[in-house]
């Protein structure tokens, strides 16, 4: 497989962009201010405004364990591109867990020897591996646009399949396969930004690989791929969609003053118990008890995501 994959100057300032968060910009003569927001921060938003606000905006999280399955993901992730974009991660140049890498190792090595033996890559061509771009101005204000960034996994034609399409795709790391819906959220931001920076993209998909050890009663496959198409009706649709989560983002954040806002409501279901790090927190704000040495005792503020959406 070829790539022309390069550290460009629109990755380069993607980045730039992102890590300060906000900057002016210019429409013609009149002066905008830019805000970037990453697609998980509006997914996470979409679950619970409270605990989006807590983790992107205030930027804490909870202390994790020294082996913990984001370890694993990331390290695999910085595998996979060096396979596809035959060229160095610098996610490998993180700290891990040995026992994270020793995981990671295998997964790969499973997955290598898969691709070999299916011929799943046969007439595949690197395009681009871990991109990071944003969409265009999204306008959510007369004078603010927000941009949502992400960064792409892997880009490829595929020339196996008639007109050879481009396809955008995702790593993902599952204990298990799963379904991927039609309008998922990640994919079909991922197929906005694409367009948006001329990866005219006719389909995206999940790669997934399971995250399980090899064992003699472990029986392949390893991998699965899921698919969605993407048009030029469904695109339209989902940029309409993300202005509106955008717009609602920006009036929220304009309108609160603390975590407490109405603006900045909980949304409470049966997985809140083990799937938020901030359930013990968001309970005292419910009962309006002082929630601050907590927060500032059991969590902490994030460093920047080594592998970031």
């Amino acid at each position: 497989m070829g790539t022309n994959k390069s550290v460009d100057e629109t990755s380069l300032h993607a980045l730039r962009v992102e890590k300060h968060g906000r900057r002016i910009a210019t429409e013609g003569k009149k002066s905008v201010q830019e805000i970037i927001v990453r697609q998980s921060e509006l997914k996470r938003w979409l679950r619970c405004r409270r605990a989006a606000y807590w983790q992107y905006t205030e930027g804490w999280i909870k202390p994790t364990k020294d082996k913990d399955v984001r370890g694993v993901g990331t390290h695999f992730h910085g595998l996979m591109a060096e396979y596809y974009g035959h060229e160095k991660s610098v996610e490998l140049d993180n700290n891990f867990n040995p026992d994270d890498v020793a995981t990671s190792q295998v997964m790969y090595d499973t997955y290598v020897s898969e691709m070999e033996e299916s011929g799943m890559d046969i007439g595949q061509t690197t395009v681009a591996v871990e991109k990071r771009m944003h969409t265009l101005a999204i306008p959510v204000s007369d004078d603010v646009r927000y941009k949502v960034s992400c960064q792409v996994d892997h880009v490829y034609k595929d020339e196996a399949l008639y007109g050879s399409p481009l396809i955008g795709q995702d790593h993902k790391t599952s204990s298990a396969f799963f379904n991927t819906s039609t309008n998922d959220f990640q994919l079909m931001t991922y197929a906005v930004v694409l367009h948006d920076n001329d990866f005219p993209v006719e389909y995206m998909e999940h790669n997934i690989v399971k995250r399980n050890k090899r064992t003699v009663r472990a029986k392949p496959p390893y991998v699965q791929r899921n698919r969605i198409r993407v048009t030029e009706e469904a695109l339209a649709m989902w940029w309409n969609y993300l202005r509106t989560i955008c717009t609602e983002h920006f009036n929220a954040h304009e309108s609160s003053v603390d975590i407490s806002s109405a603006y900045l409501y909980p949304n409470p279901d049966n997985t809140c118990t083990w799937g938020c790090d901030f359930v013990d927190v968001c309970s005292m704000v419910e009962e309006g008890e002082d929630y601050t040495d907590v927060l500032q005792t059991e969590y902490q503020l994030k460093e920047e995501e080594p592998h970031g959406n």
